[in-house]
């Protein structure tokens, strides 16, 4: 399966590549603001720094996205959660910082996979929801990670829009804890409502992962050049899905790659980050 990369390299420009699943992902946007309205008065709006053609490996993290981005349905609805636990315990000292495990809902009465996931492996579990509760469920995303959590992040909702994350360790050139929100859009208010929260200097230091509906991807590109030009957005997905992912985060990161999982009978994307600054 091939794998579409949206990146916004300058404000209001979009460019995309097709390719295979594990292509470095090209350079991401330059340009600045504080996450006001911008261009009020004809004031320039501030820059930020490109990101750099050679990616320093020592500052290189990776997260696991396991997503069906084309399907409403639980991502363990006609799947093993005994894959996924066999994916992490197979990936030894190439294990990812987390594992984020899409529409893995909750339901009262019922053991959450994650539950069952961190059993067997001995990592520890978290649920991030992402929607509204329902009558039998709450939609949310289940995440996993080895390390002792130092911090569980949740913002408030606001506007809809449920964005939380777990804090880790990342062993970097120096270490680093590094905060892995994660959260769905469905409009372009709630995606202008998730950058407004990193402008806003109330998240932690880290970068977001999600999904973001395929149909507002081009909208939500041109208002993060508008009004958030200080964040970074990285877009990938499969021609045709109704979803696409994301990484939204602030300058000091990047995203390097999506890679489609392979060696797993579940679909997943291993996303590559780099922390620049």
């Amino acid at each position: 399966m091939k794998i579409l990369r949206y990146l916004q390299f300058i404000p209001a420009i979009m460019i995309a590549a097709a390719c295979s699943g594990n292509a470095d992902p090209d350079k991401p946007g330059t340009g600045g603001g504080d996450g006001g309205d911008g261009g009020d008065g004809g004031q320039e709006k501030p820059t930020i720094p490109p990101v750099p053609d050679e990616i320093n490996e020592a500052n290189v993290f990776t997260a696991d996205f396991f997503t069906d981005l084309d399907s409403e349905e639980p991502y363990f609805g006609n799947r093993d959660w005994n894959d996924a636990a066999s994916h992490i315990e197979a990936s030894g000292g190439d294990a990812p910082l987390a594992c984020l495990f899409d529409r893995c809902d909750f339901t009262v009465g019922e053991v959450n996979p994650m539950v069952r996931i961190a059993l067997e492996t001995g990592w520890r579990p978290f649920f991030v929801q992402t929607e509204k509760t329902s009558a039998t469920a709450i939609e949310g995303t289940g995440i996993v990670t080895e390390q002792i959590v130092s911090d569980f992040h949740s913002r408030i909702p606001n506007e809809g829009v449920f964005m939380s994350g777990v804090t880790v360790t990342a062993e970097l050139e120096s270490e680093t804890e590094v905060c892995i929100y994660t959260t769905t859009i469905s409009t372009a208010d709630q995606f202008s409502t998730a950058a407004s929260y990193w402008t806003a200097g109330s998240l932690n230091d880290g970068v977001t992962v999600g999904k973001i509906a395929a149909g507002i991807r081009d909208e939500a590109a041109a208002t993060a050049a508008d009004k958030y030009p200080t964040l970074r957005l990285f877009y990938a997905g499969t021609e045709g899905s109704a979803y696409d992912l994301f990484v939204l985060c602030p300058a000091g990161y990047a995203c390097r790659g999506f890679e489609e999982g392979s060696g797993s009978s579940l679909p997943y994307y291993r996303i590559s980050f780099e922390k620049l600054f």
